[in-house]
């Protein structure tokens, strides 16, 4: 599904996070990674794209200003999991599920469709043997993926996930953006996950989006954005871009060029 931005700007009272960024992505089935340093604004550029921010320009959704929708349509055209995950401890794993299941439906009346459709996203996750363990009994890493199974629950047309391999081992990271990618060719979604391992991204992603200082710095395919000028430039680091026999390039840092200019200085 489409998603255009057109002059998104962004602040925490005086303190500007996104100064004018211009969108236009129509890629279903396809995984966009955004990418960036720490502080150049990603999570506050997934809220906007979710509604949940207001900032100046307008975001839209296929045909919908995202502004304009209520709560129930936003769910049901864009699912969003956060960094910080919410406080639902009270719930099992099958009862999280569920209500994100619903919210998405009119009324709160549970039938048999209901139960096969969060039993399937609970199986796919890998959660099934867990779905009556309430949350608090999980570790992080496996609160992260009952997280993904309430944002996939609802079927938006768009999935927005920030940091979602935050807490998972190397497997699991790679299970779930096996996962994720999957789905989106399976449901024609647009996904959008912010992340920070450059490597990790380069090797799911069709295309990259980096923010730099609140604004857009370079899009394109992994193979175009990851280069060692746009390291030194972005993240200030110097670094390899080697490419493996799929052309999918690796990250490999030297050094940090901040620590080493303090250093000769």
């Amino acid at each position: 599904m489409r998603i255009r931005v057109e002059d998104l700007c962004f602040s925490y009272g005086h303190h500007h996070v996104l100064g004018g960024i211009h969108l236009d992505e129509d890629s279903p089935g396809k995984l966009t990674a955004l990418i960036g340093p720490n502080a150049a604004g990603k999570s506050t550029f997934l809220r906007c794209l979710a509604g949940l921010l207001r900032g100046r320009g307008t975001v839209h959704v296929g045909e919908h200003a995202v502004a304009s929708l209520r709560a129930g349509e936003r769910t049901k055209l864009v699912g969003y999991l956060p960094q910080d995950l919410p406080n639902t401890a009270a719930l099992t794993v099958f009862e999280a599920v569920l209500v994100a299941h619903r919210q998405a439906r009119p009324g709160w009346r549970v039938d048999d469709a209901d139960v096969a459709a969060v039993s399937a996203v609970l199986e796919r996750l890998g959660l099934g043997d867990l779905a009556a363990r309430h949350l608090c009994e999980l570790s992080g890493g496996q609160r992260q993926l009952v997280a993904v199974g309430q944002a996939l629950a609802a079927e938006p047309r768009v999935l927005l996930l920030d940091e979602p391999t935050s807490s998972l081992d190397l497997r699991h990271q790679l299970d779930l953006l096996t996962l994720v990618s999957d789905l989106a060719v399976e449901r024609q979604m647009t996904v959008v996950l912010a992340v920070h391992d450059l490597n990790l991204a380069a090797r799911f992603a069709h295309r990259m989006l980096v923010l730099h200082a609140g604004r857009i710095a370079a899009r394109g395919t992994p193979a175009e954005v990851l280069t060692p000028r746009l390291l030194r430039e972005v993240y200030r680091v110097e670094a390899r871009v080697l490419h493996d026999e799929d052309g999918v390039p690796l990250v490999v840092p030297l050094c940090s060029l901040d620590r080493e200019e303090e250093y000769i200085g």
